[in-house]
Parts: structure tokens; sequence; C-alpha cells
């Protein structure tokens, strides 16, 4: 069977969007090689979240520091307005947050999710050894 990328595996055999998976996708990619890849503001951004405190404050309440996200911290004198403190998220937080998300782009991330899953599966099982 001639090499296909995760990607372009999901695109063609899924009947998810093609848009939503490459969004999805993006957010796999950024953890390939750090596992606390997804800074917090692209989550915000994607979910068109309205209150980034109120998402570090359950993070830091409903998940485990160092196992679903972690904190860098700038090594800056603390200004005003700045942030010193930047939320890092593993692939797997930055799911659950979606799945429950409240957002327009929470419910698209519902609805296709699932099945997105069970297709990844397939293709590592098949695809990756």
């Amino acid at each position: 069977m001639p090499h296909i990328t995760l990607k372009e595996f999901l695109i063609k055999f899924t009947a998810v969007p093609s848009k939503f998976i490459e969004e999805y996708y993006k957010f796999y990619e950024l953890c390939k090689h750090d596992i606390f890849g997804i800074h917090i503001n692209k989550l915000v951004t994607y979910l068109g979240i309205t209150s980034q405190e109120r998402l570090e404050t359950r993070l830091r309440e409903s998940f485990k520091l160092n196992t679903d996200f972690v904190i860098i911290r700038k090594q800056q004198k603390s200004t005003k307005g700045v942030k010193d403190a930047h939320y890092m998220l593993s692939f797997e937080t930055f799911e659950k947050i979606c799945m429950n998300s409240s957002t327009k782009k929470g419910q698209m991330f519902r609805d296709y999710f699932v099945m997105l899953r069970k297709f990844i599966d397939y293709y590592k099982q098949t695809h990756c050894g």
C-alpha cells in the first residue's frame, strides 16, 4: 500500500469536512515533538473563548499540572498588563477542552471528534506498524 499521511487519509476516507481536518491536524502537529506544544492563545482563538483568564483558572482547578499542561514563566520583571506566564497544553487536554466548550466551534468539534479518533486509531494500526 502506498504511503499516505494521516491528514491525507482523514480527508480521503472520512465524511468530515477537510477544513475541520486541516484545523484539527495543525493542533495535532504542534504536539508531535513536544507533548505540551499548544499555546493557550491558539486554543482561545480557535474556540472563540472570550475569557482566557477563566480558561486558565479552569486548567489549574480541573487539570493536572505537568500532566495535562505546563506553565512557562518568563524571566523578566513583571509589567502591568503583560503576561509573565504562558500555559502550554497537551493534545489530549486540547481535545478535552474542545469537547466541553459551549462555543459554536466546540459543538462542531464534538460532532466530528469520535469519527476522527476512530480513523486515526485505524490509520496508526495499518500504517505505523
